[in-house]
């Protein structure tokens, strides 16, 4: 095999072991132009927590605005178990928690038959229920 042959292969396995970034999804509940029928683009976010997270593709990240969420957020996919990360952009930009709230206090939020969520990573929220 000559070189460039060798070359091209290499460069070939090196594209294809490259991961691809993962889509960010946005959610803010504040925002005039939310839409939970819409693209979770951070021009239309999507208004709740949950709608956001049922159209957040595996493997992609799920941001959501501060404010206060007043839902329950049920954070599992019975045929994929999709890998979604969740996180709060106040976490993100300032280590805050106290700016993003999922508050279910009112909301019957359990359910017998939810299967954990191991593979969701949920990061810098409070939470009221």
């Amino acid at each position: 095999m000559n070189r460039k042959k060798i070359l091209g292969l290499l460069i070939a396995v090196a594209a294809i072991s490259i991961p691809l970034h993962a889509a960010t999804i946005y959610v803010d509940t504040g925002s005039g132009s939310c839409d939970d029928q819409g693209t979770g683009s951070e021009q239309v976010p999507f208004c709740s927590i949950q709608a956001g997270y049922d159209a957040t593709p595996n493997g992609d990240e799920l941001r959501v605005m501060p404010g206060t969420y007043n839902e329950c957020v049920f954070l599992y996919d019975y045929d994929t178990q999709k890998g979604v990360t969740v996180v709060a952009d106040a976490y993100l930009t300032s280590g805050s928690n106290s700016s993003t709230i999922i508050d279910g206090t009112g909301l019957n939020c359990v359910t017998s038959d939810a299967k954990p969520a191991a593979l969701v990573n949920l990061f810098g929220f409070g939470s009221k229920f």
